[in-house]
């Protein structure tokens, strides 16, 4: 018995002695074969302090790894209007291509959709008269030189006899008057049609926005066959609640961010302006239109919708942090900041109102103190990983 007591005592003390040594003795390698990383990492105290442990044998200036901080400061910021909106290209850069002649539409062109890059003079539609019983343009056109060729007779033959007083002044005006009439009909149909029918061109440089006419369509004079939009200004539509119109006056700019991207425009920086904003609500909307114009971009999709922040004249002795700053936790909000050196403390806050990149604080944060501006959520998810707090006392 005693033997087999001793064998056990000499097992056990093989397996401490092993997994002390695995556990302890950082010269040799982990069980993967790689050699321990010397990384910093947070754990959290009794009081809720959350310290930051650097990694051993360096040294830091102040600065947290992958995080960055800020000290609270007063200053003005925007009462900000936050609503939806719409962006639309600019009216005058919409450009409706019409039918100058009544006929059946041929497209030049098997790719005539929107989106189609167009320069100007492009071919875009030939409209002919062919197999039109009614409104045939290609017979208006010849019955009309029929009647100036006419007429240009009639009054080569007057303008001989009133020389000679062979007929009344009375006779000539009306032969003149006849063919003054018949030359600008006949000059506006050949312009805007030919025998073999009519061209109609791209205005000017742009895209095709809608084409409403499709291969064999009948179209009379002065109908729409597509339209082009000049890549040139964009305008963003607000749709502002009827509460907020006696600060619609005082807007100065906007932010807004669009439906796919997570990119914050700023009207201050495209060349923006204010143009108007509706008094009264516009169609079936219960809201007050409020529009912006600004330079084209390439990046915005006329016609998507857009969260908006419209600015109103500033107030003064606000504190703001970044956005980023800001996290949620069971939808109370707080921040980290900062006590001491790499000492961190979790303080909620309440939100005020947001531009899109910074938010007022209107209660929770008193000025000069540092806050987590980005890497926040880094810190976040390192305690996370965190089992239990750190009881011991410094």
């Amino acid at each position: 018995m005693s033997k087999f007591l001793i064998y056990i005592a000499i097992i056990a003390s093989s397996v401490c002695i092993g997994g002390c040594r695995d556990g302890h003795d950082t010269g040799q390698k982990q069980g993967n074969g790689k050699e321990p990383e010397n990384k910093g990492s947070f754990h959290v105290h009794a009081d809720g302090t959350i310290h930051y442990d650097e990694p051993a044998g360096e040294e830091t200036e102040g600065t947290i790894p992958d995080h960055t901080i800020i000290k609270t400061v007063r200053g003005p910021f925007s009462f900000v209007i936050r609503t939806g909106g719409t962006i639309l290209p600019d009216s005058k850069d919409i450009i409706n291509v019409t039918s100058k002649a009544s006929g059946i539409v041929r497209l030049t062109d098997h790719f005539l959709f929107p989106g189609m890059k167009v320069k100007k003079g492009t071919p875009l539609f030939i409209v002919s008269g062919d197999e039109l019983a009614a409104d045939n343009t290609e017979v208006e056109l010849l019955e009309a030189r029929s009647d100036y060729q006419r007429a240009s007779t009639l009054i080569e033959r007057a303008e001989r006899l009133i020389v000679d007083k062979l007929i009344t002044m009375d006779h000539y005006l009306e032969a003149k008057n006849t063919f003054e009439k018949a030359s600008v009909r006949y000059e506006n149909l050949r312009a805007a049609y030919s025998e073999n029918g009519k061209v109609v061109t791209s205005p000017a440089d742009g895209y095709i926005d809608r084409v409403r006419v499709t291969e064999g369509s009948k179209v009379t004079s002065g109908e729409t066959l597509l339209s082009v939009i000049i890549e040139h200004n964009l305008v963003l539509r607000a749709e502002v609640p009827p509460s907020h119109i006696s600060r619609l006056g005082e807007v100065t700019h906007a932010h807004f961010r669009l439906a796919y991207s997570d990119k914050l425009y700023k009207t201050t920086g495209m060349n923006g302006r204010k143009i108007s904003y509706a008094r009264s609500t516009l169609g079936d909307s219960h809201y007050l239109p409020l529009f912006f114009s600004f330079d084209f971009d390439n990046e915005i999709v006329p016609g998507t919708y857009a969260e908006v922040y419209l600015m109103v004249t500033p107030a003064d002795d606000c504190i703001t942090v970044p956005n980023s700053a800001i996290l949620e936790e069971f939808g109370k909000y707080f921040v980290y900041v900062e006590e001491g050196d790499h000492s961190f403390v979790k303080r909620y806050v309440a939100k005020g109102m947001t531009d899109g990149e910074y938010t007022e604080i209107i209660s929770g944060l008193v000025e000069d103190e540092t806050v987590v501006a980005t890497g926040a959520y880094a810190i976040k998810m390192s305690l996370m990983s965190t089992t239990a707090p750190d009881t011991h006392k410094h």
